[in-house]
C-alpha cells in the first residue's frame, strides 16, 4: 500500500519503438546531420507506438535490486546549492564527480514528471530490443529501442526530493545484460 497522497499504481503514455514488420528487414536509424542534399535519404526511419502503460509507484514498497531489476533508489544528498547549477564552471568542478549513471531532480519534490524505469527481468531481450544505428557523419554508433510487451513492469518514486537518486546499470549488452529502459512519466496525485 502507498504510503503518501499518490496512487500505488497509475497509467501512463509511453512512446515504444513500432513492431512495424518491415523492420524485420530494415533496421532502425538516425542521423546526426542533415541529408536535405542527399537524393533519397532520410534522417530516420523510427517508427513509435504509444501505448497507455501501469506504472506503479515504488514509495513505501521493498526497494529494487541494482543487480536484479537493473536499478534502485539511494538517499545521497548533493553538494550543490540550487543556484550554484547555473554556473558550468561549479556544475563541472562540483557536481559531475557525482554522477555515475545516477538521476535526481534539481529540486524536489518531484511530484508531476518523475522517471519511470523498466524492470530488467520484465524484459525479453530477443522479442522486446530492437538495434539502432546512430549514424555521424564519420563513424557509426548503435543503441537499442524497447517494443512493448504487457508483461513489462515499470516502476516509478513519487514525491521524489533532490537528496533521493535513482541508481541503474547502463550496459552495451556485451556480456549479455539486458539494458535498462527510463521514460518521464505524468503523475497527478
Amino acid at each position: 500500500m502507498c504510503t503518501n497522497h499518490f496512487p500505488s499504481e497509475v497509467s501512463a503514455k509511453l512512446n515504444y519503438f513500432s513492431r512495424n514488420p518491415r523492420f524485420e528487414h530494415e533496421k532502425p536509424f538516425v542521423t546526426s546531420f542533415p541529408v536535405d542534399e542527399i537524393e533519397g535519404a532520410a534522417i530516420t526511419n523510427h517508427e513509435f507506438d504509444t501505448r497507455l502503460t501501469k506504472v506503479r509507484n515504488i514509495r513505501g514498497q521493498s526497494l529494487p535490486s541494482l543487480n536484479t531489476h537493473g536499478f534502485t533508489y539511494l538517499t545521497s544528498p548533493t553538494l550543490m546549492t540550487l543556484a550554484e547549477f547555473d554556473e558550468s564552471v561549479i556544475v563541472r568542478e562540483k557536481y559531475f564527480p557525482e554522477l555515475k549513471d545516477i538521476w535526481r531532480p534539481l529540486r524536489g519534490p518531484n511530484d508531476d514528471w518523475p522517471l519511470a524505469l523498466c524492470d530488467f527481468t520484465s524484459i525479453d531481450p530477443d522479442e522486446d530490443i530492437i538495434a539502432n544505428d546512430v549514424v555521424y557523419e564519420n563513424s557509426v554508433g548503435e543503441d537499442a529501442f524497447l517494443r512493448f510487451n504487457e508483461k513489462h513492469q515499470w516502476y516509478y518514486l513519487s514525491g521524489q526530493t533532490a537528496h533521493e537518486v535513482i541508481l541503474w546499470r547502463n550496459t552495451n549488452l556485451p556480456s549479455g545484460d539486458k539494458p535498462l529502459r527510463y521514460t518521464k512519466v505524468g503523475v497527478t496525485g
